[in-house]
């Protein structure tokens, strides 16, 4: 795909297709809803993602309160972990 869902670039971001961002991910609450595309990940977000022990609310514009601080919402924190995996 080359559609972007967010088109904000990171430094050291690597593009669509490459690297950690190879794979385009897709959410949906029930089958029938519509799918949501997860934003690529940073850098940033994977480093304190490794950081960070949390449960996922399923609400993926949810703030995150974190130590340390995570620099994203919710699609950001469980694209970060897709990309971990």
């Amino acid at each position: 795909m080359k559609e972007k869902e967010e088109n904000i670039a990171q430094p050291n971001q690597e593009e669509r297709g490459k690297g950690t961002n190879t794979s385009v991910f897709w959410v949906t609450h029930d089958l029938v809803d519509d799918w949501i595309q997860l934003p690529e990940a940073t850098p940033e977000h994977i480093l304190i993602a490794r950081l960070m022990v949390r449960t996922l609310t399923g609400n993926l514009n949810a703030q995150i309160d974190s130590c340390p601080p995570f620099p994203g919402k919710e699609r950001h924190f469980l694209r970060a972990q897709l990309a971990r995996i």
